[in-house]
């Protein structure tokens, strides 16, 4: 019988790798044809200990760590070690893949099947022996090897596994569930002949990740691949334009290996002044502007703000009229209340303001002077208190504001307390998206224009989208969208 040609390769990690034909910076062929010096430099180092861990021995390096900008193919390398388990394990060996969630482990099992089906002598083989299942994967089917199988294990599957002989961490500085990522590591250190692989992008200063990225760096059992650089196969357009419209933390987060504080980037203040085009609001041109506006109110304590913007097609959004008021200059306080709703019902009427959007809790007031005035709402979910539960309305507010200012969306007249709000006002990035943070002052306010600013802006935005493809969706903010969530 004529031996499987796949067998050459069973001693040779670094010759598999680079003979295998994979998808790298968006075409396929030999990885060995697009690999650079760095991603070829930790193959090689890790084809030792591979090898040692398939034999049932104990591996030169027993743990790596790979801190790799978005892009660089971290998950590509992992997933090659992975299938070379599967194929050429002496022994029964089990590989455990770790993610904060499961999309995130089953990244790598994309790769994989995008591998298997790949039109190459070695993939071909290897898509013989080789069989994805739910949440695993198994190999050498029909053939005489020992059976090895790769386990994945997400937090959000609450699953937890049995000591491995290689583990693989896949984005550590997503991983929210600590304990998760201690467990699977306690596990691994139970195998002498164990071989750990923890894979990140960098993340937030201050956070566990951040702490355990700090120790590994110090510590000797680790061999550290550190990129900070943007992968090279991304075109440098798309990384100039990308570097205008990301908010500056996640830029530099996600593409040049940076970890950044979790209080954010404020608001670039030459751009804010830049957008001034008028010295006040009477020289604001009402023509050819239909106009959204959006209110941040407190009835107690906290100033309360409303903000009008006019949208036209093939003009900058115009901030056409922006109001404050403080409860604490009202003795009564339903004669605040009154004023309230007198004063946003005539600046409604006054310019003709077709959407009002609001804090969801504010929609007892707002919602009558709507309904009285005929005006569509749209309650907008600020005030949760859990971030994943707005996170979308939240990201697309704080992206929509950044890039309003960073690509000369927006036109402003003077309005010093809404200029204010704004210098002060920062972007939070999160594992989950993005958000807004407002800043308090002694007057108590609450960046509360710059709240309302923010929530018109995400509606003109979404108006002036509407009048160019003739819909009204509510999506991402590169592209129209299917939904009509505003009908």
């Amino acid at each position: 019988m004529a031996e499987n040609p796949l067998h050459r390769y069973a001693n040779d990690f670094v010759a598999f790798a680079g003979d295998m034909v994979v998808q790298l910076g968006g075409r396929f062929g030999r990885f060995a044809d697009h690999w650079d010096a760095e991603q070829q430099t930790l193959v090689g180092k890790l084809a030792p200990s591979v090898h040692a861990v398939l034999r049932g021995d104990i591996p030169p390096t027993s743990r790596f760590y790979v801190s790799a900008t978005k892009g660089y193919g971290k998950d590509q390398i992992a997933t090659l070690l992975l299938l070379f388990v599967l194929l050429f394990a002496r022994r029964p060996t089990r590989a455990q893949l770790i993610a904060n969630k499961l999309s995130q482990a089953n990244e790598p099992l994309d790769i994989l099947r995008g591998i298997l089906w790949a039109d190459g002598p070695i993939n071909r083989l290897a898509a013989q022996v080789v069989e994805l299942q739910s949440y695993r994967v198994v190999s050498h089917r029909g053939t005489t090897r020992p059976e090895s199988v790769i386990e994945v294990l997400a937090s959000d599957r609450q699953a937890h596994g049995s000591r491995p002989d290689i583990l693989v961490c896949n984005e550590v500085s997503h991983i929210e569930d600590e304990f998760h990522f201690r467990t699977a590591d306690d596990n691994l250190a139970k195998c002498p002949h164990g071989l750990g692989l923890y894979l990140s992008n960098a993340g937030y200063i201050g956070t566990w990740q951040h702490g355990w990225h700090e120790r590994v760096l110090a510590d000797p059992l680790f061999d550290c691949t550190i990129i900070k650089h943007p992968a090279p196969w991304i075109d440098p357009k798309v990384l100039a334009s990308k570097a205008k419209t990301d908010i500056p933390a996640r830029h530099r987060m996600y593409y040049y290996g940076e970890w950044v504080s979790p209080l954010g980037d404020c608001l670039p203040r030459q751009q804010i002044e830049d957008a001034v085009a008028w010295g006040h609001a009477d020289v604001v041109p009402r023509h050819p502007y239909i106009c959204v506006a959006a209110a941040d109110l407190s009835t107690t304590v906290n100033r309360s703000g409303f903000v009008i913007l006019g949208v036209a097609p093939d003009h900058p959004i115009a901030l056409v009229e922006a109001r404050s008021w403080k409860p604490k200059e009202y003795i009564d306080h339903r004669e605040f209340v009154k004023t309230l709703r007198e004063e946003i019902g005539e600046l409604c009427r006054q310019h003709g303001v077709r959407i009002l959007a609001f804090d969801q809790h504010q929609s007892a007031l707002l919602v009558d002077v709507c309904a009285a005035l005929g005006i569509p709402t749209f309650p907008y979910y600020a005030g949760a208190k859990d971030f994943d539960e707005v996170k979308n309305n939240a990201t697309m507010r704080a992206e929509v504001l950044f890039r309003s200012f960073s690509e000369g969306w927006v036109r402003l007249y003077r309005q010093e307390q809404l200029l204010l709000d704004l210098k002060a006002t920062s972007i939070v990035t999160k594992a989950g998206g993005s958000k807004l943070e407002f800043a308090g002052d002694s007057e108590g306010g609450h960046g509360d224009l710059a709240d309302s600013f923010a929530t018109a802006l995400l509606l003109a935005w979404n108006e002036q989208r509407a009048q160019r493809f003739n819909v009204l969706h509510y999506g991402s903010i590169d592209g129209p969208r299917e939904e009509c969530l505003l009908a």
